[in-house]
């Protein structure tokens, strides 16, 4: 229900009426047919407190009744796919999730909330990550020892690059002799 027919007491496991197109006065509850849409139900006030794991958190103003900036939606729908929303309970295996709970910078409290991109390499340090963010990537070092990743990629792309592009000369000029 959570991803397909919207969520309502009558709907199933979940007790609450959020989104759930048979809610509606009008719906032909016969037509209604399950489709992955995100929903929004108005009517819920935002959460003083809000629970990262939104519905499956009791938190009825979260994901998926609508979509806020911080909600985990990658541990709620893992949650979800393991039968969370059928059992009303978090899954013990999958309690701790992806350990990404927060964002790595946080929505702003104006319009356009969503906080801007990185300006600096993901390796790099910023004032938010003093020690920088990820370790290694393909700007950085991967192996600890100083090799130089995002240098030596660069240049072999670009030499299998220049190399395709001369045999594509090559056989163009091969084709008109």
């Amino acid at each position: 229900e959570i991803f397909l027919t919207g969520i309502c007491k009558a709907c199933g496991p979940i007790k609450a009426d959020l989104n759930a197109q048979q809610l509606n006065k009008d719906a032909d509850k016969s037509a209604i047919v399950p489709a992955e849409e995100l929903r929004l139900n108005m009517s819920v006030p935002p959460a003083a407190k809000p629970n990262r794991l939104g519905v499956l958190g009791e938190d009825l103003a979260g994901f998926p009744n609508g979509r806020r900036l911080n909600d985990d939606v990658v541990d709620i729908e893992l949650q979800a796919l393991e039968g969370a929303a059928q059992t009303g309970k978090i899954v013990p295996a999958l309690a701790a999730g992806d350990k990404v709970d927060t964002p790595y910078r946080e929505p702003g409290d104006s319009f356009p909330y969503v906080a801007l991109p990185n300006t600096a390499a993901v390796n790099q340090a910023d004032a938010l990550h003093p020690d920088g963010g990820v370790g290694a990537g393909l700007g950085g070092n991967a192996f600890g020892g100083g090799f130089p990743v995002g240098p030596v990629a660069a240049v072999g792309g670009g030499a299998l690059l220049a190399c395709a592009g001369v045999m594509a000369l090559r056989r163009r000029r091969a084709e008109r002799v």
